[in-house]
């Protein structure tokens, strides 16, 4: 008899590990996702060191499964009674360590900008900011939040062009956070630069669509029969595109205008508040009625250090803010403290996976 061959087992890697995770995030499942992604960050960390860019990746997809986790597990428990219990130990450590992981992935980003600037890296930072700024807004920081979507929207205007509806989005989460803090004037700067942007994208749709319908189509087919078949086919499948064409640009025109309306209405009730004499309760209740009617805005990753904004669609960050604070994390003197102490302060993936159980328990409440 011979010998059976020996089964082959392909070997764990970090690669492999980062993509099953990115791929239980996108299925909701975040209690799975959130395991996987930590083994995949401990693997990396061991082949390239704990702030090399080939690392910072797994920081990211790792902290925004988690802060992701918790915003769940956050929004379940709120629907369970009017006041939500406050959050135990166990759960204010996670949200604490979705957010030093982020800041590792932000120092890791950083560091390696300073030595070559890319594009790739440059977007993947602005999502890093992204991540960091639902942080701080999950706690009511609203001004630790302003900043970090104020350094994604910076990105955006450095690398992409002025319609672009990416940077409406940055402008839009601005405006939301200084609604929620009151701030009407800044709030109303933002929204108008928000409608300036969809303006410049409508005229730029509008440019391409005219373009495209006056696009020259093929010939119509003469000649022998196998020939004007196949030309026939030809001019079938031009005028077939062209219409798709037509279509999505005069969709994306019609969601685009809607949005606009919509931030009107945001910026004729914010003028109404700074010019009212009403009293503070008055103008509270305004705020607050706007702030129930936000155009909603959504920033998901793509995985390849690319921001997709849809405004029209349903989003979580818009949602209510949460009045409890689950602690003081992200602090100014702890978020710009040097990569040493960053490192040296961050807990291990290996150590962040022993808070888990804590947010599971809450979530079976």
């Amino acid at each position: 008899m011979g010998s059976k061959s020996e089964l082959k087992v392909e070997p764990v890697t970090s690669t492999k590990l980062l993509a099953q995770g990115k791929a239980l995030f996108k299925a909701k499942e975040l209690e799975k996702a959130t395991e996987v992604l930590s083994q995949a960050l401990q693997l990396r960390t061991q082949e390239y060191g704990e702030l090399a860019i080939e690392t910072a990746p797994y920081y990211y997809e790792y902290g925004r499964a988690l802060l992701e986790l918790c915003k769940a597990t956050q929004s379940l428990l709120g629907n369970k009674g009017a006041q939500p219990p406050p959050p135990s130990e166990g759960d204010a450590d996670d949200w604490e360590i979705s957010w030093e992981l982020l800041e590792a992935s932000r120092v890791s980003y950083e560091k390696e900008l300073a030595q070559k600037s890319t594009k790739e890296h440059k977007l993947a930072l602005a999502e890093v900011y992204i991540c960091l700024a639902e942080c701080h807004r999950e706690q009511e920081r609203f001004p630790e939040s302003s900043a970090d979507f104020e350094k994604c929207l910076k990105i955006f205007e450095d690398v992409l062009e002025k319609g672009d509806r990416q940077i409406a989005y940055a402008h839009q989460e601005i405006a939301s956070n200084c609604v929620y803090a009151n701030q009407t004037d800044k709030a109303r700067y933002h929204y108008e630069c928000v409608r300036s942007v969809l303006d410049t994208r409508i005229c730029s749709q509008y440019a391409q669509l005219q373009k495209l319908a006056e696009s020259k189509l093929p010939e119509k087919p003469s000649g022998k029969m196998v020939k004007s078949q196949a030309k026939d086919d030809a001019r079938i499948a031009a005028v077939n595109n062209a219409c798709n064409g037509i279509e999505k640009f005069i969709a994306e025109i019609r969601d685009l205008t809607a949005c606009r309306d919509q931030v009107a209405e945001q910026i004729a009730g914010l003028t109404e508040v700074s010019s009212t004499s009403g009293s503070n309760k008055e103008n509270e209740d305004t705020l607050s009625k706007l702030a129930s009617r936000m155009p909603s805005s959504k920033a998901t990753s793509s995985g390849s250090g690319q921001v997709t904004i849809g405004f029209g669609e349903s989003s979580t960050s818009n949602d209510a803010v949460p009045v409890n604070k689950l602690g003081t994390f992200g602090t100014a003197k702890t978020k710009k403290a040097p990569v040493a102490t960053v490192v040296a302060t961050k807990k291990r993936p290996s150590e962040s996976s022993t808070s888990k159980p804590a947010v599971q328990k809450k979530a079976k409440v």
